[in-house]
């Protein structure tokens, strides 16, 4: 896919954060980021794994929220709140390590 191919390396940073990213099937996968890299780098890192559904919604785990990081060109697709304001990791206050689950749109 050639998302995944434009993707660029994890964080080595000692301060980033490790995202746990849960899809409906159970499979699970994992990434580091910078806290200072957008949600949207996040999205498409999910969007291109091989068990990620096309028409997705990311949610934090707890506290149980929708997270705004879907691009403009997702729009199409799905659900995209604001695409002009999406947060990085740091904004939304995630720290350490997080849970993030993806949901299916069509199921």
């Amino acid at each position: 896919m050639k998302l995944a191919s434009e993707l660029p390396p994890e964080s080595q940073a000692p301060d980033c954060i490790r995202v746990s990213v849960r899809f409906p099937n159970g499979e699970r996968f994992e990434r580091r980021f910078d806290v200072t890299n957008s949600l949207e780098l996040l999205f498409n890192a999910t969007l291109a794994h091989e068990n990620c559904p096309s028409n997705l919604t990311l949610l934090s785990s707890y506290p149980r929220k929708q997270l705004n990081c879907a691009p403009e060109w997702y729009r199409e697709f799905g659900i995209v709140q604001d695409p002009t304001n999406i947060p990085t990791f740091q904004d939304c206050g995630f720290e350490k390590s997080v849970v993030v689950l993806v949901r299916d749109n069509d199921a």
